[in-house]
């Protein structure tokens, strides 16, 4: 565990306790002792990130499974004229294309043309192939207290049963990886 005292003459001084309750301490670079404090920091955040990382490809890979087992309901959830299904085929238009989208028909015919290419697609996606433009058009649709598209949830897809549920958790877990990498 990582305590961090700040002085107000020396600067940060750092209490590192081990397992056996033994304390090692050490001040700031200036001071010639411990590990600089950036240096904590940038591990940190590595860290978390990586963590961050690996539950969303498990998220990622249990949705799929998920959809793969409801596969021959995909076609009818996407003739639902709901607008939550509406929103569901929209983002994952953008997902898979970087041209703007003019029309949920649009949409709808790039998702399931053919039928059988959406889970080939949700199974190939990487999130390194999203552009910027498409993550920040991406961006509306996962806000953090306020959504621009409220239909757009996991409550609301919930009511599209299992499939609709691990459609939406695909799509966040996505673009969680998305968020890894053009998150300023």
């Amino acid at each position: 565990m990582v305590k961090l005292v700040f002085n107000e003459d020396d600067g940060p001084y750092e209490s590192i306790e081990n397992d056996n309750d033994e304390t090692m301490e050490g001040g700031n670079d200036e001071q010639g002792g411990g590990q600089d404090l950036s240096e904590l920091r940038n591990q940190a955040l590595g860290d978390a990130t990586a963590r961050i990382r690996d539950m969303a490809q498990n998220d990622q890979h249990a949705a799929l499974s998920v959809i793969m087992q409801n596969s021959p309901s995909l076609n009818a959830l996407f003739e639902q004229p709901n607008p939550e299904v509406k929103t569901l085929a929209i983002v994952l238009y953008v997902f898979f294309n970087d041209a703007p989208i003019s029309t949920f028909e649009v949409a709808q015919q790039a998702v399931l043309s053919p039928p059988s290419s959406l889970i080939p697609r949700l199974q190939s996606f990487s999130a390194q192939a999203i552009t910027k433009e498409q993550y920040l058009r991406l961006c509306g649709f996962f806000v953090d207290g306020f959504s621009l598209y409220p239909e757009f949830t996991l409550n609301k897809l919930s009511n599209f049963g299992k499939l609709g549920e691990a459609l939406y958790e695909w799509c966040d877990a996505s673009f969680t990886l998305a968020h890894l990498i053009y998150d300023d």
